[in-house]
């Protein structure tokens, strides 16, 4: 009954947003034609239920991004960044049709006028309805009965999760469990029986959901409480808790139809990442043509001090390990690898990295190019490539990994950059260790917002000339 009401609610809520989205464009067509000189190149019938009949767009859009799923354990600001998703989407949709089909009400001031007032209007309905449910939801309407099966640490704690957001609209009527010995109630809620009873409460009780809090050896033995739920058409609920992970994030997923559990440890935000490819794109083609000039004095530099390649290519491992060949302008003689193996001794950065301040290997004018990054230039071409990022932890030689311990192999888990945290922030000054937290702490508040920080930040660490 709970599940028929919510597809109710959802095509009335998918109703409500194309009446909102509907008078919105309308009150944004009429703002925009009270410029009396706009009026005459407007075909008010036709080209007004247009416009209108645009609202599915705006609904389509909410659909996609999940905005008639259950808000009921939805926190506002996930609420918020879902509207503002959607309202982002379907103004860039309707503004290409605009475009498309050379309408002559179309430019800037209107697609802006637009978007404001139907990003208000669906955020107002939004937030007013959510608060509205969740207050008669606390008062004890519309709400749903969940028996709990299993009594231990996790069950307890589940139930009163479920005891502090009354908000959530799910009651705990009881639990049901395998104890030795039979107890009236457990933290307060009714103790109503062994599992194997488990048909007798369905029978007996109004429930609407049954969630298994079970130990993981328990796995094995759910499958006929399972399909005893099925069969009665109950909601199973299965809590995921059974590992002690402390970074990973769980996720539901399908491959081919089967259910998947996600355990994630890294940032999964397609849309962002996708940003994040889009903006490495833009901003390394558009350094490649403003640094062109720096190109060519390196190149100069090199040419009039040493004999041998302008560019050195070595091996480095890149996301999750895979091999490519970062380049660089080269700074060292051309047997610099060869010499490596003679001085190890004076090598100044702990774990695993190898570095020189004054490295004897250096060209004339080499120490300079270090200085200022300007070897690190010809990356913007593995940015290009796709194999590095503007943003994202240093790639590191394979030796170097080889020699990693197992916490610091995850600062491979993301796509490497030109530059990331620990450059802006330390800049040579840190420890290998504290170099791989600085790193690991990037990966685990990754955002566009953050990249966006840090190329701001590298700038003035660059004109500082700390490299070396």
């Amino acid at each position: 009954m709970l599940k028929e009401q919510a597809q109710l609610f959802s095509k009335l809520m998918m109703i409500s947003d194309l009446l909102i989205v509907g008078c919105a464009l309308f009150i944004s067509i009429s703002f925009y034609l009270a410029d009396i000189s706009t009026v005459h190149r407007f075909n008010s019938g036709a080209e007004y239920f247009s416009y209108v009949f645009a609202a599915f767009v705006w609904v389509a859009c909410l659909r996609y991004y999940d905005g008639y799923h259950s808000n009921r354990r939805t926190p506002y600001s996930k609420l918020i960044i879902q509207i503002i998703k959607s309202v982002i989407t379907a103004t860039l949709i309707f503004s290409m049709g605009l475009f498309t089909f050379n309408s002559k009400i179309f430019n800037s001031k209107f697609v802006l006028l637009v978007f404001l007032i139907t990003l208000t209007a669906l955020l107002l309905e939004r937030i007013l309805l959510t608060i509205f449910l969740r207050k008669i939801r606390k008062r004890g309407y519309n709400y749903r009965q969940v028996l709990i099966a299993g009594s231990g640490k996790r069950a307890r704690n589940f139930a009163k999760l479920l005891e502090s957001h009354k908000e959530w609209g799910i009651r705990c009527i009881g639990f049901v469990d395998d104890l030795k010995k039979k107890v009236g109630e457990i933290d307060g809620k009714p103790f109503m029986g062994a599992l194997d009873d488990l048909e007798e409460v369905l029978d007996n009780h109004v429930v609407d959901e049954v969630v298994f809090c079970l130990p993981r050896n328990w796995i094995s033995k759910l499958e006929k409480y399972v399909v005893l739920c099925e069969h009665v058409g109950v909601n199973v609920f299965i809590t995921l808790d059974f590992f002690n992970i402390n970074i990973a994030r769980s996720r539901l997923s399908k491959l081919g139809g089967l259910p998947i559990l996600c355990l994630e440890s890294i940032p999964s935000h397609p849309f962002q990442l996708m940003l994040k490819r889009g903006m490495d794109i833009a901003i390394s083609l558009l350094f490649l043509i403003i640094l062109s000039p720096l190109f060519l004095m390196a190149t100069i530099i090199i040419k009039l001090n040493s004999k041998g390649s302008v560019f050195f290519g070595q091996e480095r491992c890149g996301q999750n390990g895979r091999k490519f060949t970062m380049w660089k302008f080269r700074t060292m003689v051309p047997n610099a690898d060869q010499l490596k193996s003679d001085l190890v001794h004076l090598n100044e950065e702990s774990g695993p990295v190898f570095k020189i301040k004054d490295d004897p290997r250096l060209i004339p004018k080499g120490k300079l190019l270090r200085k200022f990054s300007i070897d690190e230039l010809p990356q913007l071409l593995n940015v290009l490539k796709g194999e590095m990022s503007i943003v994202g932890p240093r790639p590191p030689v394979p030796r170097e990994v080889e020699n990693y311990d197992r916490w610091q192999r995850r600062r491979l888990s993301l796509r490497p950059g030109l530059t990331c945290l620990w450059q802006v922030t330390a800049r040579n000054k840190v420890s290998f260790e504290d170099w791989v937290r600085l790193d690991l702490e990037y990966i685990d508040n990754w955002s566009l917002g953050l990249d966006i920080k840090i190329i701001f930040m590298t700038i003035p660490a660059i004109l500082r000339g700390t490299g070396v």
